[in-house]
């Protein structure tokens, strides 16, 4: 089973600069703090059929990680 999550905005997502650091750690203190998150804009070749419609803000990102 797979799951694909979606964020809707009036603006551009962009994932703060504390998060983007910790996410591009190559040495963590427990194996629980390894994990990423990754927003993209949707690719439209790929998802713009599917969420065509559904959401009435101009900005869909594709959510994926933690």
């Amino acid at each position: 089973m797979s799951e694909i999550i979606f964020l809707a905005s009036s603006k551009p997502y962009i994932i703060p600069d504390e998060i983007e650091d910790f996410n591009n750690r190559t040495i963590f203190e427990r194996m629980g703090y390894f994990g990423e998150l990754w927003v993209n804009e949707v690719d439209p070749v790929r998802w713009e059929k599917f969420v065509e419609g559904l959401f009435s803000l101009p900005y869909i990102h594709e959510i994926s990680g933690d």
